[in-house]
């Protein structure tokens, strides 16, 4: 009796680390591509025979357009693998014609405590009729990871990989060639039941608070700021290279990374989508935003460095904020040291601090920057990451004016547009007008007349229009009369605030035309688009404006949407559209006007 129940207890385990086929892709599949892999999707068994006679499978394309690195993600959809104790994952492979070795790399994305882990094998076509079974171990730590010990939910491919000897720069890899595989029956040891209860599920479950934080298993829920930020000064927006702020109009971005258990949040508090959160797992963790595949930043021209920062909790001693930027000529980015500093900001614990400074006093804040690809910010210091950190206003600008004299005159179109433009940091150009009063600090713009009469209509408290930059006066304030002029010459319109106090981020804006303008002219001033960028809906509400249709573009100049709201207010599903930058087309009456739309 002694015996049986001895062997028992040691049938009991034996059984439990017993592996099932966790994807035989004959449900719902859950799949992806990255880093130019030509496609991965299921598709009819090409070759039903031998060990493999299953109806679907999974193809995998290699494309020699694609890196070495591309690769296929598959999701997995009933079970984690568990990789504790046995570390095997066993796949069924089958390429017509083809020898070549697979990478295979698991991730913990859920529970987040496993170590990405990766295994090879090699498919050799030595019957190109067959299906044959490859057992990937995950202890092999190749490409610098690290032996499997946990539970994972993603697996991901790599049908370029060479272990050594390979014609990519770097040699473990080859460069990326054309050949098709397919997968199938991926077997390994079931761990949990999907989908889990975690702190980063995005559903209120698991004891939570509010969603994925508070309760028992959870990190406390974040505790944003009462107010807003401040509103940024009224620079004109010819000095502002702005990344966020609700002042200026942002730049495009290719993406955000993120890094040390870095993530990037966007926050309501007194208007929508009006500040960013930044939270970190480690000391040195941030985010980062990229500027790959869209035009780099040129910040020659800008010496000064804004931000709006408020730091939720508290700072070790010896705790900074990090902010960086890596300039990356003909977008390389290797072997360039970066332009960085270490802000100071104890003063920002609890409460919102305005951080403006001066770049030439970063480190290597005197080289180029005239093609910014990256532009982090990060915790630094310390044994622990701090915050969360909340953000707003943070814009590179020039601390001279760029069109503070009639001789720096910026081009201004004869369309009606209203251009916004502020003239913080302007002075006394030394050119007066017969209905100057108070301070004196103006800027300027320039027109060439295309009819006799300029119409100029501009909501700064002083406007003057001269026909040359020597102080020839030809109208001051004029409101909405009509200004004489000779069609084909170039007219000089200064715009002086009177030195009234005014609340911060009351900016001015002004507009020419050769006609009168409209009551009802249709521009962009009249549309406010939130949250922008947005991971699942934009709204966008027209002032007084009925909007008839929207089309929507992705940035290659696809169609990927159209609306017929026929009211002022629409809601765009951004749902099922991939990351990156689209342009909406509204159409009002005979009138079109496009706005920049971004999804995360």
């Amino acid at each position: 009796m002694k015996k049986i129940t001895f062997l028992l207890i040691l049938l009991v385990p034996l059984f439990g680390l017993s592996q099932v086929n966790l994807e035989d892709f004959e449900g719902a599949v859950s799949q992806s591509t990255a880093n130019g892999l030509g496609g991965f999707d299921v598709v009819t068994n090409p070759n039903p025979s031998g060990i493999n006679t299953s109806a679907n499978v999974g193809r995998i394309i290699s494309s020699s357009a694609g890196d070495p690195w591309q690769q296929a993600n598959l999701i997995m959809q009933d079970n984690l693998m568990d990789l504790t104790s046995d570390l095997t994952v066993t796949v069924d492979v089958y390429s017509e014609g083809n020898t070549f070795n697979l990478l295979a790399r698991v991730f913990d994305n859920l529970i987040d405590t496993a170590p990405d882990a990766t295994a090879a094998a090699t498919y050799t076509d030595t019957d190109p009729d067959s299906w044959v079974t490859l057992t990937f171990t995950f202890n092999e730590m190749l490409d610098g990871q690290a032996t499997a010990n946990g539970e994972y939910d993603q697996i991901s491919f790599f049908p370029n990989w060479a272990g050594s000897g390979g014609n990519a720069p770097n040699p473990i890899w080859n460069n990326g060639t054309d050949f098709t595989l397919y997968i199938d029956n991926i077997t390994a040891v079931a761990g949990q039941a999907l989908p889990l209860e975690t702190c980063n599920d995005g559903i209120l479950n698991n004891g939570e608070t509010e969603v994925d934080c508070g309760g028992p298993n959870c990190d406390a829920c974040p505790v944003p700021p009462a107010a807003a930020a401040p509103d940024a000064p009224d620079r004109n927006a010819q000095d502002v290279v702005s990344i966020f702020s609700g002042e200026y109009t942002d730049v495009v971005f290719s993406g955000i990374q993120t890094f040390g258990g870095g993530a990037l949040t966007n926050i309501t508090i007194d208007e929508p989508d009006d500040t960013r959160r930044v939270t970190a797992d480690g000391a040195g963790g941030g985010i980062g935003y990229e500027f790959f595949g869209v035009p780099g930043l040129d910040l020659t021209d800008y010496d000064r460095l804004a931000f709006d920062v408020y730091i939720e909790g508290s700072l070790e001693p010896g705790q900074f904020l990090k902010l960086l930027l890596i300039n990356c000529p003909n977008s390389d980015c290797a072997g360039i040291p970066p332009i960085e500093t270490l802000a100071t900001v104890d003063a920002a614990v609890g409460d919102w601090l305005t951080l403006d400074l001066d770049i030439s006093t970063f480190t290597n804040g005197t080289a180029a920057r005239d093609e910014i690809r990256i532009v982090q910010i990060a915790t630094a210091g310390g044994t622990s990451a701090f915050g969360p950190i909340y953000f707003d206003n943070f814009y590179f600008y020039s601390s001279s004016v760029v069109n503070a004299t009639c001789a720096d005159a910026i081009p201004l179109a004869l369309d009606g547009t209203p251009v916004p433009f502020g003239n913080v940091g302007a002075g006394n150009s030394g050119i007066s007008a017969s209905c100057d009063s108070g301070t004196v600090n103006d800027v300027w713009y320039e027109v060439v007349a295309d009819s006799n009469e300029l119409f100029i209509e501009s909501t700064a408290p002083q406007v003057s229009v001269f026909s040359d930059c020597s102080g020839t006066e030809i109208a001051c304030n004029p409101g909405t009369s009509a200004i004489t002029v000779m069609m084909g010459s170039t007219y000089y319109i200064r715009l002086n605030d009177d030195g009234t106090t005014r609340a911060p981020g009351t900016g001015f804006t002004v507009r020419a035309s050769g006609s009168a303008f409209s009551t009802n002219d249709f521009n962009l001033d009249s549309f406010r688009v939130y949250p922008n960028p947005s991971n699942s809906t934009w709204t966008i509400e027209g002032a007084n404006t009925n909007i008839d249709t929207i089309e929507v573009y992705d940035i290659l100049g696809k169609r990927v949407q159209t609306l017929s709201p026929n009211s002022q207010e629409v809601t765009i599903d951004a749902a099922g559209l991939k990351t990156g930058i689209y342009l909406a087309k509204l159409y009002s009456g005979d009138a079109v006007r496009t706005l920049k739309l971004v999804k995360n």
